[in-house]
C-alpha cells in the first residue's frame, strides 16, 4: 500500500519534470539547443531528494519520455536534434539514476537524523520528567565546576531556584560542613574533576540557603562524551534527617540499654536469647557470647520451666513487673522482678520479646526478715501481754494472804497458834514476792549483758543445801517429797555460790509449781568425765515434744493449757540457762510426753579440790554464836525497827538511827562493829554518809552494809566507791543478814 508521502512524491516527480521540461523549452529561444537536459537533472534530485529512489527512478523516466516527447522534433531537429541529443539522453540516464540513488540515500540519512533527534529529545523529556519527580536532589555541572541544570529536589534541599542557580560555581550553592568537627567539606565536583572518577558516598551536613542546616549524603560522578572525555560531573544527594534521627536514637536507646543497672535481653518467638546486655552479664553471670543463641530456660530453675513455657506462649501480652526465681551460671538461686514486652517489626507483626529484671534478692530477703521480726514482735507482744497477766496473778497472790496474816495478827493473841501460822505464812509470802522482784531484775541485768559473776571455789553440797532452803516453803506447800542424791566424796565448782544455788532453786520451784500435790521430785549429781551433771526430776505435767525446743525461751508457759497447775512469770527457765552458760556449763530439758514428768540436766565444769586449812574446818556454830554491835540507820522508822528486833533476836545489840547525821554522832560515840545503811535518805544519803565514815580513822573498822530498794549494777558499783563493804537489796533473808554480820570485812 502506498503511503500518502510516497504519493506525494510521484506527484512531485510528474509535477517537477513537467516544469523542467516546459522551462527547458521556454529557454529554447534564450539559450539554445545547448544542454537540453539540465532543467530535468534539478527535477530528478528534488524527486530523488524528497521521495527516495523510486520517486527519483519514475522522474528520470518521465524526464526521458519528455524529452523524447517535446524537445525532439518529427524531423529530428529539435532542441535536441541530432546526434548529441541520444548522446545527451544517455548521459541524463546515467546521471540522473546516480541522482536518485544519492537522493535516497541522503532521504534516508535525514530519516535517521530526525528519528535520532526525535528519541533525543523524547529522552531529554524523560530524563526532565525523571529528575523532577524523584526525591534524590540531582546537580549537573560542566567541566569548570559551574552549574548546569538542578532538579526540583535539589532547588528544595539547597534553597536555590533551577533559574538563579545555573552559571554559578557549585561550591556558592552546595556547602557542605563535617558532621562531627563542622569544618568546611571540599567540593564534590574539583574531586571528580581531578581523579575523572566516581567519588564514594558521604555523609555531611548541608547549609541551606536560608541558614538551615539538613543531614545529607551525597554522590558524584563523571559525565563523558563520545570520546570518552570528562564534560562535567552529575552530583545525587538525598536528606537523611530522619535515618540520622533514627540512628542516633538507636545508638542513644543502645547506650542506655548497654548502661542499665538492670538485666535487659532479647529473646525470639521460640525463646532463643538474641540480646544481651552489660547488666544480665552482670546479674546472670554469662557472658553475651556465652548465651547468644541459648535457650532462656538456661535461667530458669527445673521448677519454674511452666512459668517460661506460660511466658513463652503470651509473649504478645506486656507482662509488668512480676517476681519470679531465676538461675545465675553458678548454679545459685535470685529472685527478680520482671517485666517483658513484645518486640515488633515495621509491620507491626511481634517477633519476639524484651525482658527486664532487677535484683531483688536482698530485697526478697529483708522483707522476709521484716515478716519474721513482726512475727517475732506479735509473739513478743502476746507473750508480754500474758507476762503481765501472769505477773499480776502471782504479785496478787501472795499479796492477798499477807492482807490475811496482818488482819489475823491484828485480832489474835501474839503468842497464839494462829499468831504463828500468820507470821509463817507472812514470811513464807514475803520470801516469794522477794523472789518474784530478783528475777525480774536478774532477767533485766542478763538481757542488758549487765550482770557480774563472782566466782570461787564452791562445794555443790553447800549450793544445793542453799537451793533446797530457798525452794523448801514451796515444795512444802505442795506436799511434795523430795529426795537429794549427792557423790559421797565432794564435788568442787569455780563458781558464784549464790547464782549456783538460785540456778537449782529455779528448777527446783519449777518442778514443786507443774507437779500436781504430792507428788516426787529428786536432785541428783553426778561426775562425768570433767563435768558435774546435776539432774532435777519431777513426776509433773511433762513437756509436750513440740513445746522442748523453746522451754528456755523469755516468758515461756509451756503446761498444758487445760490443766490446773499453778502458773509462774515464764522467766525462771530462761535465767537459769543464761546463768548456766556464764559459768560454762550447759543445760538440757527432756520429758517423754504431757503428763509423764520433766527431767533438767545442768553440766558444769568440775574443779580441783582445794587444799584444806584449819581456819576451814571451824564449826558455824561458833561463828554464829558472837555477838556483835550493830547501827540501823533509815529514814523508815518501820523498816529500822523492825530489823533492829528481828536482829535482837538472834542475839546482837542494836540501835537506830533516822537520819546520816544522826548516824555518824552515834558511831562517833560508840563505834559499832556493823552498820546498816540506808541509802534513799534525805538530806545526806547513804552514801555521804559512807564516805564520811571511811574519812574518819576512827571508824575505820566499822563494817558498812549498803541495804536499799536500788538493786541495778550500778547502784552496787557506787556502793563500793563509797567505801561499803556490801551490798544488800530488800527485802533480805535473816540468814544472809547473820552471814554478813559474822563474817569478816
Amino acid at each position: 500500500m502506498v503511503s500518502g508521502r510516497h504519493l506525494k512524491a510521484y506527484l512531485l516527480a510528474i509535477v517537477s519534470i513537467s516544469l523542467a521540461v516546459t522551462g527547458r523549452l521556454i529557454l529554447v529561444p534564450v539559450i539554445g539547443a545547448q544542454f537540453p537536459f539540465a532543467t530535468l537533472f534539478i527535477a530528478v534530485m528534488a524527486s530523488a531528494s524528497y521521495g527516495g529512489l523510486g520517486p527519483g527512478l519514475f522522474a528520470t523516466a518521465l524526464g526521458a519520455l519528455g524529452a523524447v516527447r517535446f524537445m525532439l522534433p518529427a524531423d529530428g531537429r529539435g532542441v535536441g536534434g541530432g546526434v548529441e541529443f541520444w548522446v545527451g539522453l544517455s548521459l541524463y540516464f546515467v546521471v540522473s539514476v546516480g541522482m536518485a540513488v544519492l537522493g535516497a540515500e541522503l532521504l534516508r540519512a535525514r530519516g535517521r537524523a530526525e528519528l535520532l533527534a526525535e528519541r533525543a529529545s523524547q529522552d531529554r523529556d524523560q530524563l526532565r520528567i525523571t529528575l523532577a519527580s524523584i526525591g534524590e536532589g540531582v546537580i549537573v555541572t560542566d567541566v569548570r565546576g559551574r552549574i548546569v541544570s538542578m532538579n526540583v529536589a535539589a532547588e528544595t534541599l539547597t534553597g536555590w531556584k533551577a533559574d538563579e542557580a545555573p552559571g554559578r560555581l557549585f561550591e556558592a550553592v552546595f556547602k557542605t560542613v563535617d558532621q562531627d568537627t563542622r569544618a568546611p567539606l571540599p567540593s564534590r565536583v574539583m574531586e571528580v574533576l581531578h581523579s575523572k572518577a566516581a567519588s564514594p558516598l558521604q555523609d555531611a551536613i548541608l547549609q541551606a540557603r536560608d541558614g538551615r542546616d539538613r543531614w545529607i549524603d551525597n554522590t558524584a560522578a563523571p559525565m563523558r562524551d563520545g570520546d570518552g572525555s570528562v564534560a562535567g560531573v552529575v552530583i545525587v544527594f538525598r536528606e537523611i534527617g530522619e535515618r540520622r534521627r533514627g540512628e542516633v536514637a538507636q545508638r542513644l536507646l543502645a547506650s542506655i540499654v548497654e548502661s542499665s543497672q538492670d538485666a535487659i535481653y532479647g529473646k525470639s518467638l521460640d525463646g532463643i536469647i538474641t540480646s544481651w546486655n552489660a547488666g544480665a552479664a552482670r546479674l546472670y553471670g554469662y557472658e553475651a557470647e556465652e548465651v547468644l543463641g541459648q535457650p532462656s530456660t538456661i535461667l530458669t530453675p527445673a521448677d519454674r520451666l511452666a512459668e517460661q513455657s506460660a511466658i513463652l506462649i503470651n509473649m504478645h501480652e506486656v507482662a509488668e513487673h512480676f517476681e519470679t526465681v531465676r538461675m545465675r551460671k553458678d548454679g545459685s538461686v535470685i529472685h527478680v522482678s520482671t517485666s517483658i514486652s513484645p518486640v515488633r517489626n515495621e509491620n507491626g507483626a511481634v517477633v519476639g520479646s524484651s525482658t527486664i529484671s532487677r535484683d531483688i534478692t536482698l530485697q526478697k530477703r529483708a522483707e522476709e526478715e521484716l515478716r519474721k521480726a513482726q512475727e517475732q514482735l506479735r509473739e513478743g507482744d502476746r507473750l508480754k501481754d500474758e507476762f503481765l497477766a501472769i505477773l499480776a496473778h502471782e504479785l496478787r497472790n501472795p499479796l492477798a494472804p499477807l492482807r490475811n496474816a496482818l488482819g489475823i495478827l491484828k485480832k489474835a493473841d501474839g503468842n497464839s497458834a494462829a499468831a504463828r501460822d500468820a507470821r509463817d505464812m507472812g514470811e513464807r509470802q514475803v520470801h516469794h514476792l522477794a523472789r518474784l522482784v530478783d528475777d525480774l531484775l536478774d532477767v533485766s541485768r542478763i538481757t542488758h549483758g549487765r550482770i557480774e559473776l563472782k566466782k570461787e571455789l564452791v562445794r555443790l553440797s553447800v549450793a544445793v543445801e542453799h537451793a533446797v532452803q530457798s525452794a523448801d516453803s514451796t515444795i512444802r506447800a505442795h506436799h511434795h517429797r523430795l529426795t537429794i542424791d549427792l557423790p559421797p566424796e565432794p564435788v568442787w565448782l569455780m563458781a558464784d555460790e549464790v547464782r549456783l544455788a538460785q540456778i537449782l532453786a529455779n528448777l527446783l520451784n519449777n518442778a514443786a509449781q507443774y507437779t500436781s500435790p504430792g507428788g516426787e521430785i529428786s536432785l541428783t549429781a553426778v561426775k562425768n568425765g570433767l563435768a558435774a551433771e546435776i539432774c532435777v526430776t519431777d513426776t509433773g505435767l511433762g513437756i509436750a515434744p513440740e513445746a522442748l525446743p523453746r522451754v528456755f525461751d523469755m516468758f515461756t508457759q509451756v503446761s498444758p493449757k487445760e490443766s490446773r497447775a499453778p502458773t509462774s512469770l515464764g522467766i525462771g527457765l530462761r535465767l537459769v540457762k543464761r546463768l548456766v552458760e556464764m559459768h560454762g556449763g550447759s543445760v538440757e530439758a527432756r520429758s517423754a510426753g504431757t503428763g509423764l514428768g520433766s527431767v533438767f540436766t545442768v553440766r558444769l565444769p568440775l574443779h580441783q579440790a582445794p587444799e584444806i586449812r584449819m581456819d576451814q574446818t571451824q564449826p558455824v556454830s561458833v561463828m554464829a554464836s558472837a555477838r556483835r554491835k550493830i547501827l540501823i540507820v533509815d529514814d523508815n522508822a518501820d523498816a529500822a525497827e523492825s530489823l533492829a528486833v528481828l536482829l535482837s533476836l538472834d542475839g546482837h545489840d542494836t540501835s537506830v538511827a533516822s537520819n546520816g547525821p544522826a548516824a555518824l554522832e552515834a558511831m562517833e560515840m560508840a563505834p559499832p562493829h556493823v552498820a546498816f545503811l540506808d541509802i534513799g535518805m534525805p538530806g545526806m544519803d547513804g552514801y555521804e554518809v559512807a564516805r564520811k565514815v571511811r574519812a574518819n580513822p576512827h571508824l575505820g573498822n566499822v563494817k558498812l552494809v549498803a541495804l536499799t530498794g536500788w538493786g541495778q549494777d550500778h547502784d552496787r558499783r557506787r556502793a563500793r566507791e563509797a567505801g561499803f563493804d556490801h551490798h544488800l537489796t530488800k527485802p533480805v533473808e535473816p540468814s544472809l543478814l547473820n552471814a554478813v554480820i559474822l563474817t569478816g570485812r
